[in-house]
């Protein structure tokens, strides 16, 4: 099994020399922003320097961003496509998607917001390749009817209770999952709580871009 982390500005600055000299770090994926509301994208303060010195330190690197169903999923991808600025790492990006920002705007239907994400995944597909979807039971399941839409996505399934490779829930709509994070912990070089993931794999092929 392979391990590693994903960061974004709540860790501050990050000694990524420490990092990797842990050698339990063998994939980092970062955020590149948040939305804090429609029109707000709340780009990550801490993204570049991860992405510089993450790749100066030799640890594969990948990015991820907060899916915001009230807003373009169009102009997301192009967000991204724009804040990251070619700093994408060999990894295939991740788009989150999950439940807890009042930014969020629920209000869609299903099958709307199904939609959207597609519009999304479509639009990076073409520029970077196809993406990663992380999500959790909970979001899937109540917010996109555990549609089967994305099976052929790699799923990121968020599932913390501790135990690595081992998730308890699946979202409906996939049959396996290529990512867990299991936990959050603690990495030297890193002054906060990080979260902790682990690939379904021994190769980290699995999670490399591609078209």
């Amino acid at each position: 099994m392979i391990y590693g982390i994903d960061v974004s500005s709540y860790q501050k600055k990050i000694d990524w020399t420490k990092v990797a000299a842990t050698k339990k770090v063998a994939f980092v994926i970062a955020r590149v922003f948040h939305s804090k509301a429609p029109g707000d994208y709340g780009d990550d303060t801490m993204f570049v320097g991860n992405h510089d010195a993450c790749t100066q330190a030799g640890i594969p690197f990948g990015v991820y961003f907060y899916f915001i169903v009230a807003q373009s999923g169009g102009k997301q991808a192009e967000h991204l496509l724009e804040i990251a600025d070619g700093r994408f790492g060999t990894l295939a990006p991740v788009i989150d998607v999950e439940e807890g920002s009042g930014a969020q705007g629920w209000g869609a239907s299903a099958d709307a917001r199904l939609a959207n994400l597609a519009a999304c995944a479509q639009r990076i597909t073409a520029a970077l390749g196809k993406p990663i979807i992380y999500t959790n039971q909970d979001t899937w399941n109540t917010y996109f009817s555990g549609s089967a839409q994305f099976a052929d996505y790699r799923l990121w399934l968020a599932d913390p209770h501790g135990s690595p490779g081992k998730p308890r829930y699946m979202p409906r709509g996939w049959k396996s999952w290529t990512i867990h994070q299991y936990a959050t912990g603690t990495i030297d070089g890193i002054d906060a709580a990080v979260d902790l993931d682990c690939l379904n794999s021994d190769n980290i092929a699995v999670i490399q871009a591609k078209k």
